[in-house]
Formats: C-alpha cells, structure tokens, sequence
C-alpha cells in the first residue's frame, strides 16, 4: 500500500506547481490587465536645450502640461502629442506537463508524466487603453533655471472629458 501511495501523494503535491503558469495573469498598470510601465519622464530636447521633452503614459491624456519657476510663473507647453495604444493580454489558457518522482521506504523509486488540456477556456482576452501623451515646454529664463532648477516643477493635468488628475514632478537636471 505504502509503495503506491508515496508516488500518488508526491505527484499531487507537484501538480500545482507544475502545472502554474502566469500566462494570462495579467500584472502592472491601473486596469491589472496586461504589463505596461505608466509614469511620467521628462529630458532636455537633443537639438535645443531651452526645451524640455515630458513623456507621460496613462490611461488618461495629458491635456494641459506646464513649467512652474520658483516665484510661480507658469509656461504652459507649446506642443502636446497624443498616441493611443491598445495593449491585449495572451491567449489565455495552454496546455501544460508536469512531471512526478516518488520513492518509498523500500527504496523503489517510480516516475510519472501528465499532460494537462484545458477543458473550459478562462474567458475573452483582456485589454487595456493607454496613451501616450508627450509635450514640449520652453524655458523661458535658462539663467534662472540653471541656478535654481529644483525649486521649479512640471504640472502634468490629465483630462478625458470625464476623470481628471494631475501629476507633478521635478523637470530634469540641466545640461
């Protein structure tokens, strides 16, 4: 009894993690649909370093985004692009193996192979929205910036009509 049933507990207990898979989990992002980085970046523009280049992926588009100085001025970006992507998760469900060895007291040892199909699919593949929202601002005192660049701040507000936030961070270290 003991010689089949060692090799039958062993195997239950290895089933699971055998058989896991993260395949159609899903993982990051707001929707907890499919992997995407949201945030915000901001750098100089190659060819004219008195322009600051702030890309934000999020759900919602940027719709306004501006330069704060110190005293409080703000500058609002003279340029704002929006690129909407949608992002799909795997095809879900997929066959898997899993593999099994046991041994008993009496120093047999047996091993086992199973192959799984999935008989109910885990339902319609998932998407998410985001976009891809980049604008260019002006600095409009350089001298000013250099000097003082961690007092300033960039105003980032995200706007679809209906949901409304606002991101705000530091603009990047001057060249």
């Amino acid at each position: 009894m003991r010689k089949i049933l060692a090799p039958i507990l062993i195997a239950i207990a290895l089933l699971p993690a055998a058989c896991s898979s993260n395949r159609g989990a899903g993982g990051g992002g707001y929707g907890g649909t499919v992997d995407v980085p949201y945030g915000a970046r901001a750098e100089f523009l190659a060819e004219d370093p008195a322009v600051i280049v702030v890309t934000i992926r999020d759900p919602l588009p940027a719709a306004r985004v501006f330069l704060i100085d110190p005293t409080g001025v703000q500058t609002a970006a003279f340029d704002i692009q929006r690129d909407k992507r949608i992002y799909q998760s795997d095809s879900g469900a997929q066959p898997s193996i899993g593999v099994g060895v046991g041994g008993g007291s009496s120093g047999h040892v047996s091993t086992g192979i199973g192959i799984g199909f999935p008989i109910f699919p885990s339902g319609p593949h998932q998407t998410s929205a985001v976009i891809d929202s980049t604008a260019k601002v002006r600095i409009g005192n350089p001298v000013l910036y250099r000097t003082t660049w961690q007092s300033w701040k960039l105003r980032v507000e995200l706007d679809d009509g209906v949901t409304q936030r606002v991101i705000e961070t530091l603009p990047p270290k001057p060249l």
